[in-house]
């Protein structure tokens, strides 16, 4: 019963996490297939790079102390 506690737990943690994500693909999907230039669409390419350097960095600084519990 222990291990189902942890699963729905880290569903429910991973949401947050993957929205913004999933909203600047959205964005650079639509400006990508739509009217918009070339910049445009990359803009969205470099905030998804960005946004997983963000958390690769973060997961690095807690995963000692999400490793010691």
């Amino acid at each position: 019963a222990r291990a189902r506690g942890k699963n729905a737990l880290f569903g429910a943690l991973g949401f947050p996490i993957l929205l913004p994500m999933l909203m600047i693909a959205s964005r650079a999907t639509e400006r990508a297939i739509g009217e918009g230039s070339g910049a445009e669409a990359s803009s969205g390419a470099v905030g998804l790079a960005a946004y997983g350097i963000m958390l690769i960095v973060a997961g690095g600084l807690s995963f000692p102390y999400v490793w010691e519990d």
